[in-house]
């Protein structure tokens, strides 16, 4: 009797141990790696954002959700078209900062998991690899206005008219009539003188 009861002990063990196999064989999704890594540094922004788990997923129930520096939603996604194990979300261009995955994660067994995990995109770099400087436009400058006062021109004298000679006449006229009135003054006189003396005879 006491056999019977270690055999029918030892039998219910087994049957619990097959019945609860399927259950310990379906384990919560768990996350396995991501693209970008988590709490990577990338120096190329990338374009899309995925999560890949060590179970198939239940697209249904399953998220990736993409949220920026400034907290705000940049994308979502769902299941990979090419993989039940990946969750992938096509973002637009990211700039520099730091974001972070929110991921939800639905397995067949009806178990849900949530994470989340951040990465970081570097801040371009110059050619250089020193700053980047833009120079301001340039411009021709402005000459300064002049202290000193605008000369005015002065005008050229005009060249006065050479004086016109007359032939000889007309600048020796007046000294030609004084000669003549002495000449003519001095026959006078002597003609009277002369008419004198001859009535004095």
């Amino acid at each position: 009797m006491h056999a019977t009861r270690v055999r029918a002990l030892a039998s219910l063990l087994a049957l619990g141990a097959l019945v609860a196999l399927p259950t310990a064989t379906l384990g919560h999704a768990t996350l396995v790696s991501g693209d970008p890594a988590p709490g990577s540094t990338v120096e190329t922004a990338p374009s899309r954002v995925s999560a890949t788990f060590d179970e198939e997923l239940v697209g249904a129930k399953s998220s990736i959700v993409l949220v920026g520096p400034d907290g705000q939603t940049v994308g979502t996604g769902n299941l990979a078209p090419e993989d039940s194990h990946v969750l992938a979300v096509i973002v637009p261009p990211l700039g520099p900062g730091m974001y972070e995955v929110r991921w939800t994660a639905a397995t067949a067994d009806g178990h849900i998991e949530r994470g989340t995990y951040r990465f970081t995109v570097a801040a371009p770099a110059s050619p250089s690899g020193g700053p980047i400087i833009t120079a301001p436009p340039t411009s021709s400058p402005t000459p300064a206005p002049s202290s000193e006062p605008a000369s005015t021109p002065v005008p050229s004298p005009e060249p006065s008219a050479a004086p016109q000679s007359d032939g000889g006449i007309g600048g020796d006229s007046g000294l030609g009539v004084i000669v003549a009135a002495a000449v003519a003054g001095l026959v006078l006189g002597v003609v009277i003188g002369w008419w004198r003396r001859r009535q004095g005879r």
